[in-house]
């Protein structure tokens, strides 16, 4: 029983030969690349993407929108209340010292 070499599959055996073919098929090599659709479908999720992100971002703009006008109103009530404290710093020991000064004197 001797081995075919139309199997396709060397041998170990020392008289044995592989046939190789003189000529080659002449057809292109098939690419995924040369299918329009895998592109179109590439860049319609790229645009999915980049409408969501556009979305998100104005919610986060129009969110944060908010914020400034309470930090400013939040910012004016501290600098009310600094300001009366200061206030009363100051002109509680000058009444206390004329009513202290009239009511003893």
């Amino acid at each position: 029983m001797a081995k075919s070499s139309q199997s396709g599959s060397r041998s170990s055996g020392v008289g044995s030969k592989v046939d190789v073919p003189k000529d080659f098929a002449n057809v292109a090599p098939q690419s995924p690349m040369l299918d329009h659709s895998f592109t179109l479908q590439s860049i319609l999720d790229l645009h999915r993407s980049v409408e969501r992100i556009a979305t998100k971002t104005d919610r986060l703009i129009d969110d944060v929108k908010g914020h400034g006008t309470k930090i400013d109103e939040l910012r004016m009530t501290i600098a009310r209340w600094t300001g009366v404290i200061l206030l009363a710093a100051i002109l509680l020991p000058i009444i206390a010292k004329f009513a202290i000064d009239r009511w003893f004197n």
